[in-house]
C-alpha cells in the first residue's frame, strides 16, 4: 500500500480534517530527487536478479528518456494501461509517459504498446525490444533503425 493510499483512507475515515499539504509537498520532492536514480541506480536491474530471473544485457543507463546506442533508439517509458486512446505524451524525469488502451493483465498492455509504437516509428514488432518491464509500468525499449521519430523524441535528441 503507497502513501497516497492511506492518505485517502484516512480521509474517508476520520472526522477531524488533516492538512496533508506538507506530506504532499514532501512527497512531491522525494519522488522528484528518486526517479532518475531508478534507471542510474540500476533498481531494475537489482530487483530482476532478486526474482530469480535473467536480465538482458543490454540494459543502457541514460541521463534522458532516450538515447542512442549505434543504430538503436532506447527509450525509458513509464506506461499508462487502461489509457482513453493510445498516445505518446511528454517527458516525465527520465522516462516518456506512454498511454495505451490496453488493460495490464499478462503484459498485454506492454504488447499493445509495442505494436502501437512499431507503427509510430514505421518498424516491425520484432524490431521492438522490451529490454525489462514487460509486467510494470517501467520500461525500456530498444528500437532497431527506426524510420520515423515522433516529435518529442526528436526534440529530445536534438537537445
Amino acid at each position: 500500500m503507497g502513501w497516497y493510499q492511506i492518505r485517502n483512507a484516512l480521509k474517508k475515515r476520520i472526522e477531524t480534517p488533516v492538512d496533508f499539504d506538507e506530506f504532499e509537498t514532501t512527497y512531491k520532492n522525494l519522488s522528484a530527487k528518486l526517479q532518475p536514480l531508478v534507471f542510474e541506480l540500476g533498481f531494475f536491474a537489482g530487483l530482476i536478479k532478486f526474482l530469480g530471473k535473467t536480465m538482458s544485457n543490454k540494459q543502457l543507463t541514460m541521463n534522458s528518456f532516450c538515447a542512442w546506442d549505434g543504430e538503436t533508439l532506447v527509450l525509458n517509458i513509464l506506461g499508462k494501461p487502461s489509457a482513453k486512446q493510445d498516445v505518446i505524451g511528454k517527458a516525465k524525469g527520465n522516462q516518456l509517459k506512454i498511454s495505451v488502451t490496453a488493460a495490464p493483465v499478462g503484459g498485454k498492455a506492454t504488447d499493445h504498446m509495442v505494436r502501437f509504437l512499431a507503427r509510430e516509428f514505421g518498424v516491425t514488432n520484432a524490431d521492438i525490444e522490451v529490454v525489462f518491464g514487460r509486467f510494470n509500468v517501467n520500461k525500456q525499449l530498444r528500437i532497431k533503425l527506426p524510420k520515423t521519430l515522433p516529435p518529442v523524441i526528436s526534440k529530445q535528441l536534438a537537445s
